[in-house]
């Protein structure tokens, strides 16, 4: 080995290297443009538009991104870049042969015909595959078909080709076929991302989200900030309710040239979900500058102020978004959030107007009914209240106890709403009235049922029975505030107020019925927990 033939060695590998470092970036490229990487695709063969050696490919795959983004103009520029040269590059004549293909098919023909005879692409499977999308684009499918094979003659383990083959049986709404060639693809390249992220899109349309995931754990074993897969599994994790999940995904998604304003959107409303309502609120105060006629941007900022207590302001938003949206545009949750805003702000009988939009617009009413019955019971209308709150708790799944005691009590309300001087006016009135306590006796024997140990069921079915037994002659009341009694003197427990009420009670009892011995019992214990208690100091002065 002479020593000319040494001097050359490092020019030579680090023309080798150099070359290596172009291929990488053009297959780094490629797979963001199937990928959807659009963005970040661009970027990559906008650098390498600088460099001559790889500009024709440059221009081809530039256009390309510009025709799967409905830009045909700007796609027409960067062919015709790569084809009004010297010697055109036959990818960027396939393309321009593409947009002509309708128009001027003679043309489009031709420039086909003169790519497939440049001799340094005649082996090369990428070609067949230019060939095969543009006639996939133009729905010439028997043929894109045929240019597929010929791609596969001559290497039949080019990951492009099956990437190809899937995304055209896609677009002829054909999933299960095409999933069977992303599927060749990974075969083939078991590091082939674009595969993984479109076999996981074809599950996860199908809302086959465990699948969905499985393709994207693969893609996470090969790179775990591939941004398509953190953008699918934030969607994922969204639509499952894991809004926490969702929130950690699409924060990370955001740092990607790929986050559009729906991706940021989609944010704030997992921050909202997630009951993050400041930070939900903040990303909608720096996203509404730049897109000021957002809707939803509008109505997320509305739901935001309602959440963190900030109710005038939230009327007046709420307000103003209703004000510039097309009625037809209004969905439940807006009627339901106008009508909480409405309610926060004193304004209860609109509230209700509203909460009535919200059901007849909802497919899922039920939340709805108990709000209604909690804006009722502040206007006092508790018969209104009682009927909403039965709609609730019949409808449930799982209707709470604290559901069934707000339901009895409303019940009772409603009877003692009805006064004496009403019932003299409309004696119809006299049998509401009963009929309000019986349902509120029935309600609190469920709550009973459903909570044996809690005092209140039997506190509020003696309350009932006293109504019943106004004089306590027949002691109607009587086993309920025993139970109540014997509940509260337990240890450590400590609700003094309902302890007196029924020793109240059952000194009186037992004071009517000449136990006196049993009636001093009661007062005396009263006196225990209240010393100055005037009532149980007469009742033992009257009994002495």
């Amino acid at each position: 080995m002479n020593y000319k033939q040494i001097k050359y060695y490092p020019i030579l590998i680090g023309t080798l290297l150099f070359g290596l470092s172009l291929k990488a970036q053009t297959n780094e490229g490629t797979e963001a443009i199937y990928s959807g990487m659009f963005q970040t695709a661009k970027s990559i063969f906008q650098k390498q538009l600088a460099d001559s050696m790889v500009k024709p490919e440059a221009c081809y795959y530039l256009g390309e991104i510009y025709r799967l983004t409905g830009h045909r103009d700007s796609a027409a520029y960067y062919y015709e870049l790569g084809v009004a040269v010297e010697k055109p590059n036959p990818l960027c004549l396939v393309g321009k042969a593409g947009l002509l293909m309708f128009s001027n098919s003679a043309v489009s023909a031709g420039l086909i015909e003169k790519a497939e005879w440049v001799k340094e692409y005649s082996k090369n499977p990428e070609l067949y595959v230019a060939i095969a999308k543009v006639y996939a684009d133009n729905k010439k499918f028997t043929r894109a078909y045929e240019m597929l094979e010929l791609a596969k003659d001559i290497n039949k383990e080019y990951t492009n080709t099956y990437l190809t083959e899937g995304d055209i049986l896609l677009q002829q709404n054909k999933p299960g076929d095409a999933a069977a060639k992303y599927e060749a693809a990974a075969h083939f390249n078991p590091k082939c991302k674009p595969a993984y992220l479109k076999l996981a899109l074809i599950y996860y349309k199908i809302r086959n989200y465990e699948l969905a995931l499985k393709y994207l754990d693969k893609i996470y074993a090969i790179d775990n900030h591939f941004a398509p897969a953190l953008k699918l599994f934030g969607d994922i994790s969204y639509e499952q309710g894991k809004y926490s999940e969702a929130v950690t995904t699409y924060t990370e998604f955001l740092n990607s040239p790929e986050a559009s304003i729906s991706d940021k959107i989609r944010l704030a409303y997992s921050l909202f979900f997630n009951k993050q309502y400041q930070q939900s609120l903040d990303m909608i105060i720096q996203l509404t500058p730049s897109f000021p006629n957002n809707q939803v941007l509008k109505r997320l900022w509305a739901y935001s102020l309602f959440e963190i207590g900030k109710y005038a302001e939230g009327l007046s938003r709420m307000q103003e978004f209703l004000n510039s949206v097309e009625p037809s545009t209004i969905i439940a949750s807006d009627y339901k959030y106008y009508a909480r805003l409405l309610s926060k702000n004193e304004q209860d009988s609109l509230s209700i107007v509203y909460y009535q939009k919200a059901i007849v617009t909802s497919n899922s009413p039920l939340e709805f009914y108990k709000e209604m019955a909690f804006v009722y019971e502040k206007m006092k209308k508790f018969d209104m209240a009682a009927t909403y709150l039965e709609k609730y708790v019949k409808n449930a799944k799982t209707p709470t106890i604290s559901d069934f005691y707000n339901w009895g009590r409303d019940c009772y309300f409603a009877a003692g709403n009805i006064d004496s001087l009403s019932m003299v006016k409309d004696s119809s009135l006299v049998d509401s009235r009963n009929k309000f306590y019986l349902k509120a006796d029935s309600v609190f024997s469920q709550l009973i049922i459903l909570s044996p140990e809690n005092h209140l069921g039997y506190l509020w079915r003696a309350r009932v029975n006293a109504i019943f037994d106004s004089d306590s002659e027949n002691g109607l009341a009587k086993p309920f505030y025993e139970k109540v009694a014997a509940l509260l003197e337990l240890p450590n427990v400590v609700n003094i107020k309902e302890l007196v009420e029924s020793y109240q009670y059952l000194g009186y009892y037992y004071f009517i019925k000449e136990d006196l011995k049993q009636s001093k019992i009661y007062w005396n214990k009263i006196l225990s927990l209240d010393p100055d208690n005037e009532i149980a100091i007469k009742a033992i002065e009257g009994i002495k």
